[in-house]
């Protein structure tokens, strides 16, 4: 429709009836009528359909109770096919049952979405998004950082720990050497099995001394070299007295009373048996000391320690075996390497992963810094609005990362510098080309002659201590990699939290995490029952159920076996056939389930409510275009911090707009387009997360029942009409003969049909007509009623008015009079003042005010109190206000005198009418 016919009917369109039903709510009683009177108006080539241009030309019609949304909504609703086009009854019913009539419904029930202003927000909604904002830009920047740190570390630890050799070469160890079999764990159980085995196995295998197979001096395995020997280290307790009674200890120990390992004080001491000696030599040593006897029942642990090298791989790898002697006699066997890297840097390439790991936490420490010192700037309150979960979580990446990199400076340094210097002090060389020159190994008379066997055993324990410090400290550092892993792991769910789907697997951990706390109380104290009971029913017959740890361990990693079962007497067999069978059942497939429901059940929900959210795609593409957007802008760190200042608020209104944002960060050099993005994204933030109120079942159970009530009412009417219609047909016999001649009229001129009864027409024309006088009646004493109240009213209202009237004219007077007396006393007082030089005084003061207090850096260097300024803010505003006052009561002296005798004249002659 054209824009000008639409102006010259726009009277027309504001009169049709349709808008007086959908302005009172009533889009009930809106019928097809209505709808064909629009459409004449709008429809001016008579196409019998408007377009979607035409019925938006509505939102121009003045006191139109529908918006523009609403007339969007009703487009939507009337052109399901997506034609463009409206017909008559499709726009009849969009507006009787489509979103508008259910909007209509809400707004009945009070539950209509209200619209959001564009160019304000309140205080607190803007800072509120902005730290949303701030932390999910800060969320979004940090995941590449972390997949970088990630990756660089997995770099770094490949390239410094090398766990894979590690694996290889303790294998090696494991298949090639044949004393350290399988079997040779079972030969040894008590201390004369222990000597044995030396004797037998592992001076023979350690010092075969081959001049075959073993032309390197120290050589095993062909490519595991010895650097200094081997090393027997023992750690005891001194025989003291026992903790039982003295009658139980002198049956344990007629002679002295003593039991073994009951001294406070554990003491260690070793013996070194370097590689160059003679296989013989080495024997005879080793049995001089069972003869001591050099371990004995007071042994709590024996090591056998051995360093070697393997040049072809870059490894040198550190060999305990170690013999726990246990209180009831035996010995327990274990094994432990540990390897790393004889040259930690052989290449500079090995430099790449520590330049990018320390560049990366520093320039990490600088951003943070920054934030600090921005917060810091709002004092104590500032920081600790400052810090937060993610700011922890960021400084621990920071603090761990930079702890991992001091921890391996001190691991390389005993690796690269401090081991060395230890081997060095030792005679390798010489010895070893002493055992080349005489085709054989060395005596201990041919050692001394290079060095004395004290200083030989000094030397060489030295370098033992170094290597097991390198030992436990390269062992705690792959313990510090772990927990660092740990710790990237909390910083990937904090920067999981920028994309609304990564945040999806946070926010389900985060719902699920009380009801998983308490799933695992009741779990533990069922799981607890079960372990404990099979510790009592198996620990004396199986060894992984014999203590109330490994009980619980059993049973959580591995089901009970049928030879545990059948080990048990007959009747104990069922008993524990039942337990098996009850864990499996309640634990393993009714509890451990409810888990899985519980997780799901909190998954689906923060799905449902994260709807279709962006990718991680889209919003990286997003935040590259807001970025290059807000390049130039003042960052939402400062202006959260400055804002949140509890002493001085960058903008203590609540109503926050673009010229009142402007203006609080004037110093930070804000500009309106940066005031404008911040007020307009909160705005379309707030109308996003706003709540759309539904229509819950309460509601419609309201509904039902107003509908039911008016039905019963509808009835009820009915019947009454009804039954006064039958008496007045009984009583009159007028009534009778209309009702015969309004029956003849109604005879149908069909001859094929069969008339009507004269009872029935005479009951439906009597229906009408007592329905319509009723009406009649009702409509009459309806307006009657409302005459008189009006009356009524206004005679009350008018008595009212006339006499407050006559009380405020005499006040008037009595407070004209006194202003009169005043003016004459202040002409007298002022009659000598300059009142042009008070002209410019409050502005000059203002002025100076805002120079000296007008920004939080100089009240902040001046060292005044927050109360002191604020007092002193108060008098000056108090002498501005009288400094105005006088000078406004002075520039109208002149004057007053006239006004008063012109109030004075006109409410003489008010007097008069009034009288009269």
């Amino acid at each position: 429709m054209p824009q000008g016919t639409v102006e010259d009917n726009i009277e027309r369109l504001q009169n049709a009836h349709l808008w007086d039903l959908v302005a009172a709510n009533k889009i009930h009683q809106v019928k097809q009528s209505d709808v064909d009177e629009l459409f004449s108006i709008l429809d001016a080539g008579n196409k019998g359909y408007i377009t979607a241009s035409e019925l938006m030309t509505l939102q121009y019609v003045e006191n139109l109770k529908l918006t523009e949304k609403d007339l969007a909504e009703i487009l939507a609703d009337a052109d399901r096919d997506g034609s463009g086009n409206v017909e008559p009854e499709e726009f009849f019913d969009a507006v009787t049952s489509g979103t508008l009539a259910f909007n209509m419904v809400k707004d009945a029930f009070g539950k209509r979405e209200k619209p959001v202003p564009k160019t304000q927000v309140e205080r607190a909604q803007l800072l509120e998004w902005m730290k949303q904002e701030h932390e999910a830009s800060t969320a979004l920047a940090s995941l590449p950082v972390t997949v970088f740190i990630l990756l660089c570390f997995v770099f770094f630890i490949s390239m410094h720990t090398w766990i894979y050799g590690s694996y290889s070469i303790h294998q090696s160890f494991k298949k090639s050497n044949p004393s350290l079999q399988t079997d040779w764990v079972h030969k040894i159980v008590d201390i004369s099995t222990l000597n044995e085995w030396t004797t037998n196995t592992w001076i023979p295998t350690y010092f075969r001394q081959d001049a075959v197979y073993d032309r390197t001096p120290g050589r095993l395995m062909n490519h595991n070299q010895m650097i200094a020997g081997s090393r027997l280290m023992k750690q005891y307790r001194e025989s003291g007295p026992c903790t039982l009674s003295e009658q139980l200890t002198y049956l344990f120990d007629p002679l002295a009373g003593e039991c073994y390992s009951q001294g406070a004080e554990q003491k260690r001491e070793t013996v070194t048996l370097p590689y160059q000696f003679q296989q013989s030599v080495i024997q005879e040593v080793f049995y001089n000391m069972t003869l001591i006897p050099w371990v004995d029942a007071n042994v709590e642990i024996i090591e056998y320690q051995t360093l070697f090298l393997n040049a072809n791989m870059n490894l040198m790898t550190f060999e305990i075996l170690r013999f726990t002697h246990g209180a009831d006699g035996t010995i327990g066997v274990s094994t432990h390497y540990e390897t790393w890297m004889a040259d930690a840097y052989p290449n500079p390439v090995y430099l790449v992963p520590d330049i990018l790991l320390l560049l990366t936490f520093l320039r990490l420490t600088y951003a943070n810094l920054k934030e600090i010192s921005t917060a810091a700037a709002a004092g104590f309150d500032g920081i600790a609005d400052y810090v937060d979960g993610r700011v922890i979580v960021e400084w621990m990446t920071i603090l761990y990362g930079l702890f991992v990199l001091l921890f391996w400076t001190y691991v390389y340094n005993q690796i690269q510098f401090v081991l060395p210097a230890s081997v060095d002090a030792f005679p390798k060389p010489e010895l070893d080309q002493e055992v080349v020159a005489n085709s054989g190994y060395l005596t201990l008379q041919q050692v001394q002659a290079f060095i004395g066997l004290g200083e030989l055993r000094e030397k060489t324990d030295a370098c033992f201590d170094v290597a097991i410090d390198i030992c436990y400290a390269h062992s705690n550092f792959r313990l510090v990699l772990l927990i660092n892993c740990m710790v990237l792991v909390l910083k990937f769910f904090q920067s999981f939290k920028a994309n609304p789907r990564l945040d999806i697997i946070v926010q389900t951990m985060q719902n699920c995490f009380v009801d998983v706390v308490h799933f695992f109380i009741v779990f533990g104290a069922i799981f607890a029952c079960y372990g404990f009971s099979g510790h009592f029913m198996y620990g004396a017959t199986g060894k992984n159920w014999s203590t109330t740890a490994g009980a619980l361990w059993e049973r959580w990693t591995s089901s009970v076996g049928m030879g545990t079962h059948d080990a048990l007497p007959g009747a104990v067999q069922v008993l524990s056939y039942g337990w098996s069978l009850s864990y499996d059942f309640i634990v393993s497939s009714l509890v451990l389930q409810m888990l899985v429901g519980l997780v799901f059940a909190a998954y689906y929900k923060v799905k449902g409510k994260a709807g279709d959210a962006v990718t991680i795609v889209q919003q990286v593409r997003k935040a590259l275009a807001t970025a290059r957007l807000t390049r130039s802008f003042v960052s939402l760190q400062t202006i959260i911090v400055a804002m949140e200042d509890d002493d001085y608020p960058a903008h203590p209104g609540q109503i926050v707009t673009s010229t009142s944002l402007m203006r609080a960060f004037e110093v930070e050099n804000m500009t309106w387009q940066n005031a404008s993005y911040l007020i307009g994204r909160t705005a379309a933030w707030v109308e996003h997360n706003m709540e759309n109120p539904s229509l819950d079942l309460d509601d419609s159970i309201r509904m039902l029942g107003q509908a039911k009530n008016t039905a019963l009412q509808c009835l009820d009417a009915v019947e009454t009409t009804q039954k006064g219609a039958l008496e007045l047909s009984g009583s009159s016999a007028g009534a009778a003969a209309l009702g015969q001649n309004m029956a003849g009229a109604a005879v149908n001129h069909d001859d094929e049909e069969e008339t009507k009864p004269t009872a029935e027409l005479v009951l439906a024309s009597l229906d009408n007509l007592i329905i319509i006088m009723e009406a009649s009646r009702k409509e009459q004493k309806d307006s009657a009623e409302y005459l008189k109240n009006t009356v009524r009213r206004e005679r009350t209202t008018a008595e009212s008015r006339d006499k407050a009237l006559k009380q405020e004219l005499e006040e008037f007077k009595t407070r004209l009079n006194r202003a009169n007396r005043c003016i004459d006393g202040l002409g007298q007082i002022f009659q000598d003042m300059q009142f042009g030089s008070l002209a410019g005084i409050p502005e000059r003061m203002e002025q100076q005010i805002m120079l000296s207090f007008g920004s939080r850096l100089t009240l902040a260097s001046s060292n005044a109190k927050p109360g002191d300024l604020l007092r002193l803010e108060q008098r000056v505003c108090d002498t501005l206000r009288k400094i105005h006052e006088i000078s406004s009561e002075g520039e109208s002296v002149a004057d007053a005198r006239q006004m008063l005798w012109n109030i004075q004249f006109s409410l003489n002659r008010l007097h008069k009418r009034l009288n009269n």
